[in-house]
């Protein structure tokens, strides 16, 4: 078996005491190929919606879109970060977006829902 590698910096030489340079450490792969001074990285959070809900003009949870028809879409997200924007099509209404908030929920307010309303009289959300 041959195991070959091509190095930039200096091969340390068992029979010679290491030479304290400022900044050496920094260059321990250059030295070492094998070595690394990379961190594990972090594992990945995929980003989720971890639910939907449909509020009304006063804040309360709905089922079903209200006369008015404006509701305010609110998903719980889980890895997104703050300012993501997260983009929802209601079938028949239309597309809104919203952006990720520091509580970690995405609203996207004062969208109007009245053609689903229109269409099927009062529709279950």
């Amino acid at each position: 078996m041959c195991i070959s590698f091509q190095t930039t910096g200096q091969i340390p030489i068992p029979s010679m005491p290491p030479v304290d340079v400022p900044g050496a450490a920094a260059h321990q792969s250059d030295m070492n190929p094998m070595a690394t001074n990379e961190e594990e990285p972090e594992e990945e959070v995929t980003p989720i919606i971890k639910s939907l809900e449909f509020w009304d003009s006063n804040g309360c949870l709905v089922d079903e879109v209200p006369e008015n028809g404006i509701v305010t879409l609110v998903a719980e997200t889980e890895g997104h970060d703050v300012g993501d924007t997260i983009t929802f099509t209601v079938e028949g209404a239309g597309t809104f977006t919203a952006c990720v908030e520091a509580d970690g929920r995405a609203y996207a307010r004062n969208c109007d829902l009245s053609l689903l309303n229109e269409a099927e009289g009062g529709e279950e959300l």
